[in-house]
């Protein structure tokens, strides 16, 4: 089993939170200039905390929805 330094490098990578924010912006039209773009691409903790907010509790859900799915088809396979 990965330790969590490991474990969450890959998953930032992996997380969509990133990509959200980056299409929010181009989302914004005008509004958003190129200075912004710049500001984003140099991983702001703001954008890096959401990221791990966001894998985390998706991790959690994920494997609070695991073990109910589990408990559910150990029920119905007595």
């Amino acid at each position: 089993m990965p330790t969590m330094e490991e474990y969450m490098s890959i998953a930032l990578v992996t997380s969509a939170c990133a990509m959200l924010v980056t299409t929010s912006l181009v989302g914004m039209g005008d509004t958003v200039t190129e200075d912004s773009f710049d500001w984003l691409f140099t991983e702001p903790k703001m954008v890096t905390a959401s990221t791990i907010i966001c894998r985390l509790m998706n991790d959690i859900v994920s494997h609070q929805f695991e073990q109910e799915s589990t408990l559910l088809l150990a029920s119905n396979a007595t």
